[in-house]
C-alpha cells in the first residue's frame, strides 16, 4: 500500500508542478500582452484583459477602476515608447496567480516628457475565458524618478495618475502638476 502511495505522488506531483509553470507563463504573457496594447493606445483590445470590476490602487492611494484605464489607455495625448515590466515572478494557488515586477514607463504626456519605475503587484484570476486582471497596487519609485519632472522635496508628493497600466500626472499636495 506504501508503495502505491508513493508511486501516485511521484506521477501526481509533477503534474501539479507543471501546471502551476504552464499558469506562470501564461499570466506573463497576459501581462505582457497587456504592456503592449497600452503602449499602443490599443484600449479595446486591452479591456479584454481586465476583469469588469478591476480596481487599482495608485502610489498616492487613489482607486482606479476599469473605465478609469481605459480612458487613459485611449487618450490621444498619451505616447508610450516604453511600457514593459521587468524582474517578473509570478506565484500561482489555484485559479488565482499574482504577479509582481518592477514597470518601466517612458514617452509623453500631453506633450511632457516622463520615464519613470513603478513596483508592480497585479492579481489575475483564471475565467473561462483566460485569466483577467483583477486588482493591481503600484508604487512609484522616487529614486528612479527622473528629477526634472519632480516637484521640490516635500512630504506630500505623490504620483497620482502614474499607474503600473498607465500615466496621467504627477501632482503634491500644493497642486502643482507635470506630466508623468
Amino acid at each position: 500500500m506504501k508503495l502505491i502511495t508513493l508511486l501516485a505522488l511521484i506521477v501526481i506531483a509533477p503534474a501539479a508542478l507543471s501546471q502551476d509553470r504552464t499558469h506562470e507563463i501564461q499570466v506573463a504573457q497576459a501581462d505582457a500582452q497587456l504592456n503592449e496594447s497600452i503602449k499602443n493606445n490599443e484600449a479595446a483590445k486591452a479591456a479584454a484583459f481586465y476583469a469588469d470590476d478591476f480596481v487599482l490602487t495608485t502610489s498616492s492611494g487613489k482607486q482606479k477602476v476599469k473605465s478609469d484605464l481605459l480612458g487613459e489607455i485611449a487618450s490621444p495625448e498619451l505616447h508610450l515608447a516604453v511600457n514593459e515590466t521587468e524582474n517578473v515572478k509570478v506565484r500561482v494557488l489555484n485559479s488565482t496567480a499574482v504577479l509582481t515586477g518592477r514597470l518601466h514607463q517612458k514617452g509623453t504626456y500631453k506633450g511632457k516628457a516622463f520615464d519613470v519605475f513603478v513596483l508592480v503587484t497585479d492579481t489575475w484570476v483564471k475565467t473561462e475565458t483566460g485569466w483577467k486582471l483583477l486588482a493591481g497596487h503600484a508604487t512609484l519609485l522616487p529614486n528612479v524618478a527622473p528629477t526634472a519632472l519632480l516637484a521640490p522635496a516635500d512630504s506630500g508628493r505623490a504620483a497620482a495618475g502614474c499607474t503600473q497600466r498607465s500615466c496621467s500626472a504627477y501632482s503634491d499636495d500644493r497642486g502643482r502638476t507635470a506630466a508623468l
